[in-house]
């Protein structure tokens, strides 16, 4: 139980971790379109997907699967974004993105729960 409860605290601490020896300087469009990627078009896209396939009786999707399928696709993007996108000369760009989306995550997110439940 005190691992689970830690668990937010440790991410953010990693987060901030990985971003503190990164260039908070870049690509300011790039990080702005990857961070509404991200946070707006990609759970739009999972619950446009998600829809799709309840439509056609592909798939029956429960509620709650279907809520947390949407919410995974909204959390703020992974540390590795940043490493990978080292190998592109884009880490100042890919560090602006991780923290917009990481701060903004907190809109977003509440944003989502509150029309998903």
């Amino acid at each position: 139980e005190m691992v689970a409860a830690s668990a937010g605290a440790v991410s953010l601490v990693v987060i901030g971790g990985s971003l503190a020896g990164l260039p908070l300087r870049g690509n300011k469009n790039l990080a702005a379109l990857a961070t509404l990627g991200k946070l707006l078009i990609h759970p739009a896209l999972v619950a446009l997907v998600a829809a799709g396939f309840m439509l056609t009786g592909l798939l029956d999707i429960a509620p709650e699967i279907r809520a947390a399928l949407i919410l995974s696709a909204a959390m703020p993007m992974f540390a590795t974004y940043t490493i990978f996108a080292q190998a592109k000369g884009q880490e100042g760009a890919a560090s602006l993105a991780s923290l917009a989306s990481t701060v903004l995550a907190y809109f977003t997110l509440n944003a989502l729960l509150w029309l998903l439940t």
